[in-house]
């Protein structure tokens, strides 16, 4: 629970987090941390895998949308270099 203060009291905007704040914060985290390991087992499982994988845990976070919205630059499914010019070739287009 110290982390999560010393990350919360390093927000500029924050003067000072309670106690209870704090356990509010750290029980969250890990119930979705616990929630995205579970979906990312059940890749591995599909998968017929028995080694968790960057992989597994890139396709919960690109699939559970609450996670998208603020881990997929984070988290970003990996792509071939040929994916990555196309989509670079994609943006300068829509630039132009």
């Amino acid at each position: 629970m110290n982390r999560v203060k010393n990350m919360v009291k390093g927000d500029i905007d924050v003067k000072t987090i309670s106690g209870e704040a704090v356990f509010a914060v750290t029980k969250a985290t890990e119930l979705i941390l616990e929630a995205a390991t579970t979906k990312a087992g059940q890749h591995m499982h599909t998968a017929g895998v028995q080694e968790l994988e960057y992989d597994h845990i890139a396709q919960v976070v690109a699939d559970w949308e609450a996670l998208d919205e603020f881990l997929a630059d984070i988290v970003p499914k990996k792509i071939t270099v040929a994916e990555a010019m196309e989509q670079m070739k994609q943006m300068k287009g829509e630039k132009e």
